[in-house]
């Protein structure tokens, strides 16, 4: 991983990263899919639905999770992306965050919004983990991720308006 290397060479100040990103949208989204990709957070409920599209809840809980790991950073990228959960309901999660970014070619370390610090560092990671999730269209070598990402969407729908019709016949039938 050459990305960390450069960052276990390159001093980062964590806490003035943190200031300077707080309302910085595409900061936010690179930590939105960050955290959504660790199953360690995916019951917090500033990592979940409707909480982490509050700027502010998600703020308040991923901060004190970034500030945790001062000196260590590029340890920490390292060890939570090689534990990153791809199953089929994160990679639904996470793909509602991908269309906040503008689709998989707002996953970019290189797109004009990005914070050109820790941010991309991080962006570098999940663009890798996004094309290895089957959420990048363009790419034609991971049929069967993609096949099964939609599967999951197909069936996750298909319960919800089954559930859906079963309270519109109770209703009519009172």
């Amino acid at each position: 991983m050459q990305t960390l290397d450069v960052m276990k060479e390159v001093e980062f100040d964590i806490k003035e990263w943190l200031q300077l990103s707080e309302s910085n949208e595409w900061v936010l989204n690179t930590l939105r899919l960050w955290f959504s990709f660790q199953t360690e957070f995916q019951n917090e409920t500033w990592c979940r639905y409707p909480d982490i599209y509050d700027d502010k809840k998600f703020w308040a809980g991923c901060q004190p999770v970034l500030l945790s790991h001062i000196g260590n950073f590029s340890d920490y990228i390292e060890s939570t992306s090689i534990v990153f959960d791809f199953s089929d309901e994160t990679i639904a999660r996470v793909s509602k965050i991908v269309e906040l970014l503008g689709g998989i070619e707002g996953v970019d370390p290189h797109a004009d919004e990005n914070d050109n610090s820790i941010g991309a560092f991080l962006m570098f990671v999940l663009k890798d983990a996004c094309e290895y999730s089957g959420l990048n269209p363009k790419r034609k070598d991971i049929p069967e991720r993609r096949f099964r990402n939609a599967m999951f969407v197909f069936n996750k729908l298909s319960a919800q308006s089954e559930a859906l019709t079963e309270v519109i016949d109770a209703l009519d039938s009172e």
